[in-house]
């Protein structure tokens, strides 16, 4: 995977999720889209094919407005989420690959699950000052995702979320955020970096009035 978005033209995003999600088996979902000529992208997701025992497999040609639900959750209604992401600057090693699997395992429950949004391609190609987001020489967006369906059990899975974090943290860029995924103890700065100064300025010339309210609200 690593190898193939090292060398991906930026027609091909891919994600990855581990999780419980067919039949309660763990296994790695690799899901995305290739947004150009079909026999190209074809390519891509047949190779994805053999590089292991495949679970479940949907391949198909679709409409972009089809294709923006291939991350539909799977997790049933009336849940609740507690959700932490981090940037990684570094390649994916073998010992970081190791620690996430045994951090998924240590999951409490089967709804838990780790994502990895590999960035590059036309991100790391435009400079870092011409729109909000600032963190161009990033290599993946980490989310550890805690899901649980009673209220009383809230502690046990935010403890592993935290915990989650606290021990790939040496991979992590722990001041970065995407301002997506949003963390309540983050700060304006870690989502705009060394942008920030430059969006506040621009919210207090267009936005006087503070109509829009978030973290770039000037005092």
């Amino acid at each position: 995977f690593v190898a193939m978005m090292n060398d991906a033209p930026e027609e091909l995003s891919l994600f990855i999720r581990i999780n419980r999600e067919y039949n309660g088996q763990p296994g790695i979902r690799i899901y995305g889209i290739f947004l150009g000529e079909v026999n190209e992208g074809l390519g891509y997701f047949q190779e994805i094919q053999t590089w292991t025992k495949v679970l479940f497999s949907d391949v198909r040609v679709s409409s972009y407005y089809e294709a923006q639900q291939i991350n539909t959750s799977s997790i049933s209604k009336n849940v609740s989420f507690h959700w932490k992401s981090a940037m990684i600057k570094k390649e994916l090693d073998a010992d970081f690959c190791q620690q996430l699997v045994e951090c998924f395992y240590n999951c409490p429950n089967e709804y838990g699950r780790l994502n990895l949004d590999p960035l590059g391609g036309a991100i790391a190609r435009m400079p870092r000052d011409k729109s909000a987001f600032s963190h161009r020489d990033m290599k993946y967006i980490l989310s550890i995702i805690g899901v649980w369906n009673d209220p009383d059990d809230h502690l046990k899975y935010k403890n592993w979320v935290v915990s989650t974090a606290d021990k790939l943290k040496d991979y992590c860029h722990l001041t970065s955020r995407y301002q997506n995924y949003v963390d309540p103890e983050s700060s304006a700065a870690d989502y705009y970096g060394a942008n920030l100064l430059q969006l506040q300025q621009l919210k207090r010339e267009w936005d006087p009035h503070n109509l829009f309210f978030g973290l770039l609200t000037h005092t």
